[in-house]
C-alpha cells in the first residue's frame, strides 16, 4: 500500500477505482466497502484509491478534540490489512471543509487521480453542508462519466454497522457487541506510569495506564475482561476502570491486573483489548470486601478469556 499526503505524489490513472471516507474504526461496514473497491479495481485492471482525512473533520469544525475509535495510526494500520493500492491522507482544513463537493471530486478525483469508479456507503455525505449526497453523486456520473456504484450497509444481529453506534456501545461499557461490529476487540494503547501502588498492597499489582492518544474513546467505568499485549506477548488481564471508590481514589485512572505475569512495568507501551465488561464499579465497606471481590474478578476474567480462544 502506497500512502501518500498530497496530489503531487499520485500520478494520474483514468482507471483509478476509488473511495472516500474518515474510516473511524475501520468496522464491517468499512472492510465490505473496501473489499468491493479492490475486488472491482482488479476486474477493471485499476488501482484502488483510499481517501481519507487527518486530522478528525470534526476536530477542525467544532475546534475541540473528537471522540474517535482509531488513532491516525492504528487506521492506517487497520486500512493496510485490506490492502489497497494507494491510501491518500487528505489534510483537513476549513478550507477544504468550505469547498463544494463537486469541485473536490473535480480537483482531487477527476483531474489529478484519474476517476473511473467512485464507490460509496448508501448514506454517505461529504463537502460543504453535506451537499455530497447519493442524488448528487449520480448526477455528477452522468456529467463527467465515471461509473457510480453504492455499496449496502451491514448489519449484525439487526444492528447496523457504523461508527456512531460502536462509539455508544463502548462508552456504554457494551464493548462484547462493539466488537461485533468492529470485527475485533476494541483496543486502546498507553504507557504505564507510576500510581499510588495501592493494588501491590492488597495482592494485585496493577498497572496504572496513561492513554497515549487523548480523543480515544474510553469504556465506561467498570470492571472489564481484557488481553494485554507487551511487546511480542499476549496476556490475559482484569482492567480497572474509574475512581477507586474504596480507596477514596481522586481521579479516574484505568488500571490492569495481569493474571500471569511478574515484574516491573514502568514505562512499558501496553496494548489493551477489551473483551467484556463483567460488572460496574462498586464501594465497599471494608478493604476486605474489595479484595475478595478483585480475586472473584480475576477468575470471572480468565473464565471468560479461555472461552473467547
Amino acid at each position: 500500500m502506497q500512502i501518500v499526503r498530497s496530489l503531487d505524489e499520485i500520478e494520474y490513472d483514468p482507471c483509478s477505482c476509488v473511495t472516500l471516507g474518515t474510516f473511524d474504526g475501520v468496522h464491517l461496514g468499512h472492510q465490505a466497502l473496501i473489499q468491493t473497491l479492490i475486488r472491482n479495481a482488479k476486474q477493471r485492471s485499476g488501482r484502488s484509491v483510499l481517501l481519507t482525512f487527518e486530522p478528525h473533520p470534526q476536530t477542525v469544525l467544532r475546534g475541540q478534540p473528537t471522540l474517535r475509535l482509531t488513532t491516525e495510526a492504528e487506521k492506517i494500520a487497520a486500512l493496510e490489512e485490506s490492502n489497497p493500492d494507494v491510501l491518500f491522507i487528505i489534510p483537513f482544513t476549513m478550507e477544504l471543509a468550505g469547498l463544494p463537493p463537486e469541485d473536490f471530486i473535480r480537483q482531487y478525483m477527476i483531474d489529478q487521480i484519474g476517476l473511473g469508479c467512485l464507490f460509496t456507503g448508501f448514506n454517505h455525505a461529504f463537502g460543504k453542508d453535506k451537499q455530497g449526497t447519493k442524488a448528487f453523486l449520480e448526477q455528477l456520473s452522468k456529467t463527467h462519466g465515471f461509473h457510480l456504484q453504492i455499496v449496502d450497509p451491514v448489519y449484525v444481529d439487526e444492528m447496523l454497522v457504523s461508527s456512531s453506534q460502536i462509539r455508544a456501545l463502548i462508552q456504554d461499557g457494551n464493548v462484547k457487541e462493539a466488537a461485533k461490529l468492529l470485527g475485533k476487540c476494541y483496543a486502546l494503547s498507553g504507557t504505564v506510569v507510576q500510581g499510588k501502588q495501592v493494588g501491590e498492597k492488597l495482592g494485585f499489582p496493577t498497572a496504572n495506564l496513561e492513554v497515549d492518544h487523548p480523543e480515544k474513546v474510553l469504556p465506561t467505568d467498570g470492571v472489564y475482561a481484557v488481553y494485554v499485549k507487551m511487546k511480542e506477548t499476549t496476556y490475559s488481564g482484569t482492567c480497572n476502570i474509574g475512581f477507586s471508590p474504596t480507596i477514596k481514589g481522586e481521579k479516574r485512572e484505568i488500571e490492569i491486573f495481569l493474571h500471569d505475569y511478574a515484574g516491573d512495568l514502568y514505562s512499558e507501551t501496553l496494548k489493551i483489548q477489551f473483551v467484556e465488561r463483567l460488572r460496574n464499579e462498586m464501594k465497599f465497606n471494608t478493604v476486605d470486601e474489595l479484595v475478595e471481590q478483585m480475586e472473584q474478578d480475576r477468575r470471572n476474567s480468565e473464565r471468560l478469556l479461555s472461552q473467547s480462544l
